[in-house]
């Protein structure tokens, strides 16, 4: 934990006039958060939304920093069309000591993996995610600057992950992957948000949509963002044949195949790494239950990658 987390985290709250509902904060630093989020009231009564780093952790202070400096990029670019979707950001420190951010609250309807999502709202992500993917790139500096988005990238992440599939499964990766060589160098990396879980996913009763939490967003496949959500719905297939039917109309038909199977492959072996990390962990906390839900998720994502690469 960053040194004092808990007095930075009430200075700063009172430094701001924030009205919450009583906390515990050391509770927090005891379970070893990496981010302090608290929903509030401001001095003037607007619902807001403080973001702190609680981890002392490089990582983990980048990622709250690459977020503070996309919120005020999009601030200072009133044309950019993603700030009808994504909350406001109203004041921030990028004080090593301790950075934060606090934005607009988007306090509506989020989602859970288990929730349905009506046909509208399926339609109204994949639009989301359209024109994340489009969105004009250029005013966005992000460090260390990785080519998120080609051959030798993909090639290392697959190397990287041998031990984690059998023989046969990694020759069909590579295979897969010599297969698209070329195709890398034919489109740019786009806008990602890098994290298009359904709970980053705020709907209005009004049907607005804003998606939150961007401290992963980077360049990279232009399907990314597309696949990871599309994964997450695995276990509702009439979404994921909708999501599909809408973003798939948008390119030809070969190059949306590349783009998206080379994105379910990053994404599976990202996830697959995790999973054998949690795994290792639970097992020696000896938590069975945890043990199972991981190894389930496990088969459905070695799943993904065996129809992504055939």
């Amino acid at each position: 934990m960053l040194p004092n987390a808990g007095v930075k985290i009430g200075r700063i709250r009172a430094k701001l006039k924030l009205n919450f509902e009583k906390e515990n904060i050391f509770e927090l630093i005891s379970e070893k958060k990496r981010f302090y989020r608290l929903i509030a009231k401001n001095e003037s009564g607007q619902p807001v939304f403080l973001k702190a780093a609680m981890a002392d952790d490089r990582t983990v202070l980048g990622q709250l920093v690459n977020e503070i400096n996309f919120h005020l990029v999009l601030k200072k670019s009133l044309a950019h069309p993603l700030n009808r979707y994504v909350p406001r950001i109203l004041d921030f420190s990028l004080n090593p000591d301790f950075p934060f951010f606090l934005r607009e609250a988007a306090l509506e309807s989020q989602r859970k993996s288990e929730n349905d999502f009506s046909s509208m709202e399926i339609k109204k992500v994949a639009h989301l995610l359209d024109v994340v993917r489009t969105s004009p790139t250029n005013i966005f500096s992000f460090a260390p600057k990785i080519n998120m988005f080609s051959f030798s990238f993909l090639a290392e992440k697959i190397k990287s992950s041998a031990s984690l599939f059998d023989q046969k499964l990694f020759h069909e990766t590579q295979t897969f992957l010599e297969k698209t060589r070329k195709m890398f160098s034919s489109t740019k990396a786009a806008l990602s948000h890098g994290d298009t879980s359904e709970t980053n996913l705020v709907f209005s009763k009004s049907g607005t949509i804003k998606i939150i939490d961007w401290n992963d967003v980077y360049l990279r496949n232009p399907l990314f963002d597309f696949a990871e959500f599309w994964i997450k719905r695995r276990r509702k297939p009439s979404e994921q044949d909708l999501l599909l039917k809408e973003t798939s109309q948008k390119f030809e038909p070969r190059f949306f195949s590349f783009l998206f199977s080379s994105a379910l492959v990053e994404i599976t072996l990202r996830d697959l790494n995790l999973f054998s990390k949690m795994l290792e962990r639970y097992r020696l906390e000896k938590r069975a239950d945890r043990i199972k839900h991981v190894e389930r998720e496990k088969k459905e994502y070695l799943l993904i990658l065996k129809k992504a690469v055939k």
